[in-house]
């Protein structure tokens, strides 16, 4: 890049940080204070929510990249005229070409950073999130739940606890399970325990569309019940959303 296109990428960047920043930070504490109830109500440390609050900045980055772009370089170049610098660049002989480049140029680096954080970064730190969401509310089953009394986990996700043993070990665990609007979920076990923020819950149980006659009964010896806030997991395993693979992995 010649001198003056120099110039005007490094006033540019300059502005688009300065605009970047504020709007991340805003953006962040307010995606943040959706997981407040990690800090009061299972307990977690604020180490705990600085992490997830960190995990949370690769799925807001690329949505906020372009808005800083526009408003960087339409404040460098307001300021460029103001100053009588465009003047004089058109005065001397230079293109527009030299004011656009510098602008592509940025531009061009911003999709391909927004690129990597969609496609590398952010699918990981989704799965991250997820694992600590529901490793949190597999603590609070374990720690914070009291003996027959029902506890709300998440929305439509409640759960009674008989007794509490060592190791881990429930004893009377009654599910209830209405996260999806079109299927509910009701789970009996005698005993069970928690592992990976799942909670291993067996002997019987009920399941069927809601305010209706057709729910069946079903036996099992294990079953994973999913303590994610998203939804019940009924095939006993976690699995990926889409948003969560990487791009080898979706074009595999």
């Amino acid at each position: 890049m010649k001198l003056i296109e120099r110039y005007i990428f490094r006033r540019a960047t300059i502005m688009f940080l300065a605009t970047l920043l504020p709007l991340m930070g805003i953006v962040w504490t307010t995606q943040a204070l959706t997981n407040v109830n990690l800090v009061t109500d299972s307990g977690q440390s604020i180490i705990a929510f600085l992490k997830l609050a960190t995990l949370i900045l690769p799925s807001v980055v690329p949505i906020i990249l372009p808005f800083a772009l526009v408003i960087g370089v339409t404040q460098t170049l307001s300021a460029m005229n103001t100053d009588s610098e465009l003047t004089v660049l058109s005065a001397a002989g230079s293109s527009r070409m030299s004011i656009i480049r510098p602008v592509m140029f940025l531009a061009a680096g911003l999709s391909v950073l927004s690129f990597a954080i969609d496609n590398f970064v952010e699918p990981y730190s989704r799965v991250a999130v997820r694992k600590m969401i529901a490793t949190a509310h597999a603590d609070l089953l374990a720690s914070v739940v009291q003996e027959n009394a029902f506890r709300k986990i998440t929305d439509g996700l409640y759960v009674q606890v008989g007794a509490r043993r060592s190791g881990g070990v429930l004893q009377g665990i009654f599910v209830a399970d209405a996260r999806d609007p079109n299927f509910e979920l009701v789970y009996y076990a005698r005993e069970g325990g928690r592992r990976r923020g799942t909670l291993r819950a067996g002997d019987e149980g009920w399941g069927g569309p809601p305010q209706t006659a057709g729910r069946r009964r079903f036996h099992h010896q294990v079953r994973l019940l999913c303590l994610r806030s998203d939804g019940p997991d009924q095939d006993g395993g976690g699995g990926q959303y889409p948003r969560e693979g990487s791009r080898s992995l979706l074009s595999a």
